[in-house]
């Protein structure tokens, strides 16, 4: 997954800052601000803080860096509204037996 956000994230950098929340324990209570689930994880946000909005991707689908930038450009184009869920149509995340990770 960090390999194909990277790419995303070196296209809209002029617009946007990307950040990652790699510790679920220590940083809970944020990701309990922006709705995040521990059961469904990874998760991904979308915060503009200069209009408080939040924007979620659809927490246990798949995290597609397709779907992702046509979330960002949604965003970016004023096309979306505070708390709107996107990835309604990714595929479901896949169980994992919890031996690997993706270290960002």
């Amino acid at each position: 997954m960090r390999h194909e956000l990277t790419a995303i994230a070196k296209k809209f950098e002029q617009f946007v800052t990307f950040g990652v929340v790699a510790d679920m324990v220590e940083y809970t209570p944020m990701a309990n601000n922006f709705g995040v689930s521990e059961d469904a994880l990874p998760a991904l946000v979308i915060h503009a803080p200069m209009n408080d909005n939040i924007f979620v991707y659809r927490q246990g689908r798949k995290i597609q860096a397709s779907t992702v930038e046509a979330m960002l450009m949604t965003i970016l184009e004023a096309k979306a509204v505070s708390g709107q869920v996107f990835g309604e149509d990714a595929p479901e995340m896949e169980e994992t037996d919890g031996a690997g990770h993706d270290e960002l």
